[in-house]
């Protein structure tokens, strides 16, 4: 519960952390674009100026002159009772747009003037009427008005200017603006040290958060694996334990006509189990000793079948009233010598196929075959055991973990048999997979660098 509350809350720290990064990236946007708007807004009104120090005229006085010559050409053309027709006046409209349109002289000197100062020149520009009226004999004809009542929006455009003239044959009100194309893309490119530097913290703590989350995990992971050490190791100590104690009370009260049988079973008895803790302790120590100073293999030279074939036939021996049947296959070509630490590959060995007999719930059939494979000794041992479940097949290989078997007779243990096993055969530099599935049985196989 401690380690899942510890997870939440590193959690909403990150995701509060990311929130307040979106936050001031928000608001930095926000002044930057501010900032691009007013030093561009500037810079367009400089460029009039010059417009108007260099032609000797305002910025849209030639456009001003066109749109009333165009009034003009529209009074002489139409007739006043046909300016009042909606279709007429859409057209007039049109075409005083069209001529706005085709006026570019000032967007051109806008273009050239960025350009000499390095700035953003990729811009689009144009004109929106708000009124036009014509003007005919101090008669005036509106063709389009402004309603004051339906809020203008002039599309958040970085410059935006109205303009309202009149001149002989029309007045005109109208809206100049000015777009830039990569606005966010220079925004942004401003913002890149900014931005880089928030997003490397946001990865280092997300790093953090995750490599924590790790650890707790794992933490969590020991934990329960220490306590599954202990339950088990405190059953495994009971259990000689309790035999001794009965086996010594027995002692107390054996008949004293034939004492001498008696006597010799119950002693029998005691060291048997004397045997089985002396067992558990040194397992207990050889893992001590081996996270202090590492496994070291002692190699030698010999032959690898007739070792087998010993090996098994101790095997059967011990196992006998198991009905154990084991098949023995190699298929080796050339020499049958390996390098390897002799004892310590026994163990090795018997461990797994005592496994494929304490786990098995028929008679146990085990398979064992050896062969060479690309510089390799591959030794692969196959049962009809129970199998593991996929879930264990990562962690059955690791210090004091148990796999999740029915309650099988003598299946209990410390969790520290296949924990040697790879380690043995990790010193030898070589490796160690399992393929299994429940109720299919195992199949073991090592890989020994020849």
């Amino acid at each position: 519960m401690k380690h899942k509350i510890n997870i939440t809350l590193a959690l909403l720290a990150l995701v509060i952390l990311v929130s307040v990064q979106a936050y001031i990236i928000n608001q930095l946007y926000s002044l930057k674009n501010k900032e691009f708007d007013q030093d561009y807004v500037q810079e367009v009104y400089i460029a009039f100026d010059l417009f108007q120090n260099e032609k000797g005229e305002q910025p849209f006085d030639s456009l001003l002159i066109k749109l009333n010559n165009y009034a003009d050409e529209i009074l002489i053309q139409y007739p006043e009772f046909e300016l009042e027709q909606a279709e007429v006046q859409e057209k007039i409209l049109n075409g005083a747009q069209r001529i706005m349109g085709n006026s570019t002289s000032l967007t051109s000197y806008l273009t050239n003037y960025l350009k000499q100062k390095n700035l953003e020149f990729d811009f689009s520009s144009g004109y929106r009427i708000k009124e036009f009226s014509l003007i005919d004999f101090g008669k005036s004809l509106n063709i389009k008005e402004l309603d004051e009542n339906i809020p203008y929006e002039n599309h958040k455009s970085t410059f935006s200017q109205t303009v309202t003239a009149e001149y002989n044959y029309c007045h005109v009100t109208f809206e100049f603006f000015i777009d830039f194309t990569h606005k966010r893309v220079v925004i942004l490119r401003e913002m890149k040290a900014i931005l880089l530097s928030i997003f490397f913290t946001i990865t280092i703590v997300f790093i953090v958060y995750l490599l924590t989350v790790r650890s707790l995990l794992q933490q969590k992971k020991l934990s329960e694996l220490k306590s599954d050490f202990i339950n088990n190791m405190t059953h495994e100590l009971k259990t000689p334990l309790s035999t001794i104690s009965v086996a010594s009370s027995g002692l107390n009260i054996i008949d004293s006509k034939s004492p001498d049988q008696q006597v010799i079973n119950l002693t029998g008895i005691i060291k048997r189990q004397i045997k089985l803790l002396n067992k558990m302790i040194d397992q207990i120590l050889d893992i001590s000793m081996l996270e202090r100073a590492g496994f070291v293999v002692k190699k030698e030279t010999f032959e690898i079948v007739s070792f087998m074939e010993d090996l098994l036939k101790d095997f059967k021996l011990k196992n006998s009233d198991k009905e154990v049947t084991v098949h023995f296959k190699h298929n080796l070509k050339g020499s049958r010598f390996v390098e390897m630490d002799k004892f310590q590959m026994n163990r090795v060995l018997i461990n797994l196929l005592s496994n494929s007999v304490k786990y098995c719930e028929e008679k146990p059939v085990i398979r064992l075959e050896i062969e060479k494979n690309e510089g390799y000794l591959k030794i692969k041992i196959k049962d009809n055991g129970i199998g593991i479940p996929k879930r264990d097949q990562a962690f059955i290989f690791s210090k004091f973990y148990r796999a999740s078997n029915p309650n099988i007779p003598g299946t209990k243990g410390l969790g520290l048999g296949l924990y040697f096993v790879k380690k043995i055969v990790e010193a030898h530099n070589g490796g160690i997979v399992v393929d299994s599935k429940p109720g299919k049985g195992s199949l073991f196989i090592i890989s020994i660098p020849l």
